[in-house]
């Protein structure tokens, strides 16, 4: 086998996958190598075949492929499974991969066509342009320092004739600041959407019967800001049982303006004991 890619997992054992024999370009084959035993273990077979790639290692224990593909992959060597995860914008074949101190993993260049440069976060699973090389590579090796910048050295590229040549030159990259999601919970959040802290977004869920989102995204308990007959704002859907019932057919009552029409939909609908337009719970 040629192409293939190999790392060591958490627990020592090594991991190989894909690769080509040969006669096929890619294999989705997988084994693992017992240090303890000597022996190899095949494992569940990757769901894209892939050849020039790279394994790497996470925190977590999962190891990510890329490369090959535009679709990464995760190995949970625990369940012995291969989920999809997020894909690269471009196709990166022969391009080295690196993890970076913050645990991001970066690959660029590759294909002998290809200069962008793109950041896997494992807090999200997806992949983000971060730049561009200043020279397509093809087969470079890849270090990350400890100041978290990529040094890019050498490599293969094409020539002004199309033809194969070596590169002498090295680059280092420096991308931007990793950002790291905020969760509802972290934020004390518990209804609506938020941001993430990150350019995205949370929902952080809905509130029960007899309860309100307020404007801080909390879960609070519902009240009315005027009587169900009289006309005026529109009155929270959870502050009584007649709220509920009117705004339920008639969204209207609850999201723009408590009407006349609203008022006359609390007396056919609800139980309303006069004087007092008291609602009967």
């Amino acid at each position: 086998m040629m192409g293939q890619a190999a790392v060591r997992l958490a627990d020592g054992r090594v991991l190989v996958a894909g690769g080509s024999n040969g006669t096929t370009s890619s294999s989705n084959h997988a084994e693992i190598w017992s240090p303890t035993t000597g022996t190899w273990t095949t494992v569940a077979s990757m769901n894209t075949g892939r050849n020039g790639h790279t394994l790497q290692l996470l925190s977590s224990g999962k190891v990510l492929v890329t490369g090959y593909a535009t679709a990464a992959e995760l190995y949970d060597p625990a369940a012995n499974t291969w989920t999809n995860t997020g894909a690269t914008a471009v196709q990166h074949f022969s391009a080295p991969s690196v993890t970076r101190p913050d645990g991001t993993i970066l690959m660029a260049g590759g294909s002998y066509n290809t200069m962008q440069v793109e950041l896997f976060s494992p807090a999200t699973s997806t992949w983000s342009t971060v730049g561009t090389l200043s020279q397509s590579r093809v087969d470079h090796p890849t270090v990350a320092l400890a100041n978290g910048k990529v040094l890019f050295l050498g490599g293969t590229t094409y020539n002004a004739q199309g033809n194969m040549q070596a590169l002498a030159s090295i680059e280092v990259f420096d991308s931007p600041a990793t950002c790291t999601p905020t969760t509802c919970a972290a934020q004390g959040k518990t209804c609506g959407t938020i941001s993430d802290g990150c350019g995205g977004t949370l929902t952080c869920g809905t509130c029960s019967a007899g309860q309100a989102c307020s404007a801080s995204n909390v879960c609070v308990a519902a009240s009315c800001t005027h009587n169900v007959c009289t006309t005026g704002s529109s009155l929270n859907k959870d502050c009584n049982s007649c709220t509920f019932s009117v705004c339920n057919r008639d969204p209207y009552c609850c999201t723009t303006a408590w009407d006349s029409i609203c008022v006359s939909e609390a007396n056919s609908w609800c139980v309303i004991a006069q004087p007092g337009c008291v609602v009967s719970q």
